[in-house]
């Protein structure tokens, strides 16, 4: 059986720095379901990639606000693998 994989990307607003990232890095991780979580630390973005029927979007934003940064959600894929 296949599993289902979303991938959300997010600008995060705000973040100044590796240690920045990380603290946003430690919340999202902490949610079951989050599979993968790449950052490109020169445009602030964040590529997460998900299992939607154990963690939904909306949890991810607040994850990443409730480091105190904003976030702009730039794109979601689905794929399979």
């Amino acid at each position: 059986m296949s599993e289902k994989t979303s991938r959300t990307t997010y600008q995060v607003l705000g973040m100044s720095c590796v240690s920045c990232s990380k603290l946003v890095r430690r919340s999202l991780e902490k949610h079951e379901g989050v599979k993968d979580i790449k950052v490109n630390a020169i445009t602030n973005t964040f590529y997460i990639d998900y299992d939607p029927d154990k963690v939904s979007e909306e949890v991810l934003e607040k994850a990443i606000e409730g480091t105190g940064y904003r976030t702009v959600k730039v794109n979601r894929e689905m794929k399979r693998i």
